[in-house]
């Protein structure tokens, strides 16, 4: 299930730009690690992507016509490496798989290892976060029976990176010193470069700005052996972040120019914008608000280009506190705003999208989970039925054999036989009460205590069957929390789900008992009222939406910190034509009008 970061307040630039070194360009790294032979093509991906990849299809088809498994293994290997370079990931992922199954033919275990590490960077690059995880995992486990410090250095900084991703810096802080402890005192430069660079980043995020730097530094020197200028810009990136959390300008702004001097060395647009964010931050720090707008504006016009939208949505922000700061009535003002709504209204989309894949995914978990747990139930009740039917057995053929024991022995068969299906009975009994308890557990949210989808679809549809056949009307509120990303990004996910059970208790208590209110994903609940015709409908409707926003406005304080709570709402009333997919849609984009409007409010969809 399908999760993102919020930085410090003085280091909030360039990510994601640094995300995807963190989980791709690690795997430069395998040049430093001596496990064997690497296919020469390996290498020249590095720097000519495209061409080793026109070049492969025919070298790999020769390997396996002639049983080459190993080289088969090098060369998928390669193909890896290349799409890694142009960052295809799916590419990647499927390179990498074959060179573990090759691997695996030919009995080359540390090829193997490195076909895992590589596959499950290209899962994690694509939020495949629980089989990327797996493949590292069974990396490790080969690696206990073969042990080799460099290939389990490169498995801590690929959880280390990985880590990064999901905001947890205590463990990726934790991954990297293992990484580095593994490496002991081989060389790996590239290797232990990075791993560095990811505990500087790590300390950093944990509040240790000196700690930080003096692991970026070091990880400086250690790459300043290496011809690699891309390492060093990434590098240089790490250290202006430090820089302006400890307000060092100058230090930003001569990171920023070595970070433009590599990306006009490569005429990488990508680096460029990047150096650019990095001066005109440094120029706003230091009041040169007028040098400020110029490198910002390079910097938004870049990522414009590069269709990297959360990137653009970053500096756009710090170009609009620029111009705001620098003459609050500018007219071009205006349109920036404008545009970083579009950028908001965008990223909101894709994070509601991936938040129902998240949901869906957890839904068929939990289905699965049930379904195992009723057929273990099932399988426990036939042993206990047969142990008892066995017992029964065994006391007809005693009786058939003593029969003659008169009376008494009678006797004794039927209270054992009695006894037996008493128990069989209890057995039964407690079945059907598991089942019972499964069933009201499946339409329950676990998190909230709610309804959950399945019963919210269920009451919505005898809910429009009613309006049909009596006339009444139907009312849904649909409702998303305000600001639950940046809490989680912030605060960690504990203080998320504590927010999301205090939002749960806050609406409740505006519904009234003969109302449905559920949860049906992430961040989403849902209000339903039935009412015996419209105009009551949109009357109750209309009320209960501004008491739940009124109800949201008092913050949540968790752990010495004061969260914001608030809620946007889109409400649609049933029609005579409405089904639940329709009422479902209407009231979707009425919260999105909702949004629209400042969040924190309610918007109705028109009713025909």
């Amino acid at each position: 299930m399908h999760l993102q970061r919020r930085w410090n307040v003085r280091a909030e630039f360039w990510p994601r730009w640094l995300l995807f070194f963190f989980l791709c360009a690690s795997s430069a790294a395998y040049a430093a690690l001596a496990d064997s032979k690497r296919h020469p093509l390996e290498l020249e991906a590095l720097s000519e992507p495209e061409r080793v990849l026109a070049q492969l299809p025919a070298l790999i088809a020769e390997a396996v016509g002639h049983g080459q498994s190993e080289e088969q293994a090098r060369l998928e290997l390669a193909r890896a490496n290349a799409c890694r370079v142009m960052a295809d990931w799916p590419c990647q992922r499927d390179a990498a798989a074959a060179a573990v199954d090759a691997a695996g033919k030919s009995g080359a275990d540390h090829l193997a290892v490195r076909g895992l590490i590589a596959e499950a960077r290209a899962r994690i690059a694509m939020q495949d976060f629980s089989n990327g995880e797996h493949r590292l995992g069974s990396a490790e486990a080969m690696l206990a029976k073969h042990p080799d410090g460099g290939l389990l250095a490169d498995v801590m900084l690929a959880y280390s990176s990985m880590a990064l991703q999901l905001g947890r810096h205590q463990l990726m802080r934790d991954y990297a010193q293992r990484g580095i402890d593994a490496l002991g005192e081989q060389t790996a430069a590239v290797v232990r470069a990075r791993l560095l660079r990811n505990l500087g980043r790590a300390e950093l995020e944990l509040g240790h700005p000196d700690v930080a730097r003096a692991a970026m530094l070091k990880a400086t020197t250690v790459a300043a052996a290496l011809d690699d200028p891309k390492l060093i810009s990434e590098l240089d990136l790490e250290l202006a972040r430090i820089a302006r959390n400890t307000r060092d300008i100058s230090e930003q702004r001569a990171a920023g120019e070595r970070v433009l001097a590599v990306a006009k060395r490569f005429d990488n647009a990508q680096i460029a914008a990047l150096g650019h964010e990095v001066l005109g931050l440094a120029a706003r720090d230091s009041g040169e608000l007028a040098l400020a707008e110029t490198e910002l504006r390079a910097a938004v016009a870049g990522f414009e280009k590069l269709v990297m939208q959360t990137e653009q949505r970053r500096a756009l922000r710090e170009l609009l506190r620029t111009l705001l700061q620098r003459q609050p009535d500018r007219r071009d003002a205006a349109a920036l705003m404008v545009r970083l709504m579009e950028l908001d209204e965008a990223m909101d989309r894709r994070d509601r999208a991936m938040a129902g894949d998240d949901f869906d995914a957890r839904l068929r978990y939990a289905q699965q989970e049930f379904e195992l747990h009723r057929l273990a139930r099932e399988s426990e009740l036939a042993g206990e039925r047969e142990r008892l039917l066995s017992a029964s057995n065994r006391w007809r053929a005693l009786l058939i054999a003593i029969a003659i024991g008169g009376v008494f022995v009678t006797a004794t068969f039927l209270v054992l036989q009695r006894r037996a299906n008493l128990q069989l009975s209890s057995a039964n009994a407690k079945l059907r009460l598991a089942e019972q308890r499964l069933e009201r557990e499946a339409r329950i949210d676990a998190l909230t205590g709610l309804a959950n989808r399945r019963e919210f679809e269920s009451r919505l549809s005898q809910a429009l069957a009613g309006t049909v056949q009596q006339g009444s009307a139907v009312a849904l509120l649909f409702l998303d929390i305000d600001h639950l990303k940046q809490v989680n990004d912030g605060h960690g996910h504990g203080a998320g789900d504590t927010l999301i059970r205090c939002f749960a208790t806050r609406l409740a208590a505006c519904i009234s008992s003969n109302d449905l209110v559920a949860r049906i994903g992430g961040d989403e609940f849902v209000v339903l009222l039935e009412m015996p015709e419209q105009a009551a409908a949109i009357r109750a409707a209309e009320t209960m939406a501004t008491a739940v926003c009124a109800a949201m406005t008092e913050p949540l304080a968790v752990s010495g910190h004061s969260l914001p709570l608030g809620a946007s709402i889109g409400i649609a009333v049933s029609r005579s034509d409405s089904d639940g997919d329709r009422l479902m849609t209407d009231a979707d984009q009425a919260l999105y009008a909702a949004k629209a409007a400042g969040r924190g409010t309610w918007r109705r969809a028109d009713v025909h």
